[in-house]
């Protein structure tokens, strides 16, 4: 027994207090138990999961906002025996005896892939191909980095998915034609993994098992505003997806760093 009548406990460390002892690092054995006895966000703690939640949710606005990257806008079509032109879209255009964007609208009239590609002119199933190469990547991705990110651990991953995921949404800006934005959107599609998957398990084991609940209902929350962010920016800020896309790959390239 100790001094004070009480039995030993097994630690007899002089400079850790009585009832510090269930908090020596011989009993921690693992991450939870350790956050019980500290019970705190250090700095390192907050910054990461600040960084972790800015890339899980910038991976995703590409995917969100792809159907206004591929916007048609609004035409105006002459028609033949017609001195006026009317309404029409894209369909109608080849019946058409001359066509030109209609101007009254110009908030519907994006700066976007359809315009600078030429969609117009292109069968639908190959603009189709823009999405479905990302979603191949996402689920080429998906199928064996989480492995090797349980085996070698998870940070590399994140930084490497978060760097990858800056360079080939920067080339996004000056894609020209179909084949290289298939294969910029097909490394995206790679990438978002690593933050979607990896990134998220990363961040949830860097805080208290208490505190899991409310940052998942953040992340959540923020990640649903994807969509919303990219409607707000081209209705409010600029027509111009060059803007919106420098702004997501400079913010990356911020989380990752």
């Amino acid at each position: 027994t100790t001094m004070d009548g009480n039995k030993e406990s097994g630690l007899s460390d002089p400079l850790i207090p009585r009832h510090k002892h269930k908090c020596h690092y011989k009993h921690n054995k693992n991450l939870h138990r350790a956050f019980e006895c500290n019970r705190y966000f250090s700095v390192f703690q907050l910054l990461m999961v600040l960084a972790l939640l800015y890339s899980f949710c910038l991976q995703g606005l590409v995917s969100y906002n792809l159907y206004l990257f591929e916007m048609e806008p609004d035409y105006l079509c002459k028609y033949k025996n017609s001195d006026i032109f009317v309404e029409c879209k894209t369909v109608d255009l080849e019946r058409a005896v001359e066509w030109k964007h209609d101007t009254a609208h110009n908030n519907l009239n994006l700066d976007n892939w359809f315009t600078r590609l030429h969609f117009e002119n292109i069968e639908k199933w190959k603009i189709g191909m823009i999405g479905t190469l990302y979603f191949v990547g996402y689920i080429g991705g998906s199928i064996y980095f989480p492995r090797l990110a349980d085996i070698f651990g998870r940070k590399p991953f994140v930084i490497i998915g978060g760097f990858i995921q800056t360079l080939f949404t920067l080339l996004l800006m000056v894609s020209n034609n179909l084949i290289f934005l298939y294969v910029n959107m097909f490394m995206i599609g790679i990438a978002s993994p690593f933050l979607a998957s990896i990134g998220y398990n990363y961040l949830i084991e860097l805080i208290p098992k208490e505190k899991q609940s409310m940052v998942n209902s953040l992340l959540m929350a923020f990640d649903a505003m994807g969509s919303m962010i990219g409607i707000l920016y081209f209705t409010l800020i600029s027509a111009n997806m060059n803007y919106f896309i420098l702004t997501i790959s400079l913010l990356s390239l911020l989380a990752t760093l």
